[in-house]
């Protein structure tokens, strides 16, 4: 049986910087750009969609300047931890996103390490001795 989804197409990934340099105009290309890419493969990793659609780069331009459609996301218990992290990664602004690779990796470490705390506790709450049931 074939799959019926249809490919992600690149353009669907280039963030607002990347997409203004193919309409000519002056911007600088950083590692901020590679966030917000990285940002919407995550963000369809985690829904199966990517966050803005349109059928030319101008209209995915216009839905990025728009806010996120988190109602993708609703439904699939996305810690908030998380859901800040992708919108700091996808934010319109290069200022407002991971300022470097760094920024983003020890952002990802804190996500990580409140969800691995929270998933200890849980399952030391339920399940005390190391995921046991207490009889």
């Amino acid at each position: 049986m074939r799959n019926k989804r249809k490919p992600v197409s690149s353009a669907l990934l280039l963030s607002q910087v990347q997409s203004s340099l193919l309409n000519r105009e002056q911007t600088r290309l950083d590692t901020r750009s590679d966030i917000y890419s990285l940002g919407v493969t995550f963000w369809y990793l985690l829904s199966g969609r990517v966050p803005f659609v349109g059928r030319t780069l101008e209209e995915i331009r216009e839905r990025q300047a728009e806010s996120l459609p988190v109602e993708q996301l609703k439904g699939l218990d996305v810690p908030a931890r998380i859901l800040a992290l992708l919108k700091s990664m996808l934010g319109p602004d290069p200022k407002d996103r991971p300022q470097s690779a760094r920024e983003l990796l020890s952002a990802v470490h804190r996500c990580s390490h409140k969800i691995q705390h929270r998933s200890t506790f849980a399952a030391e709450t339920i399940h005390p001795g190391c995921g046991r049931a207490q009889r």
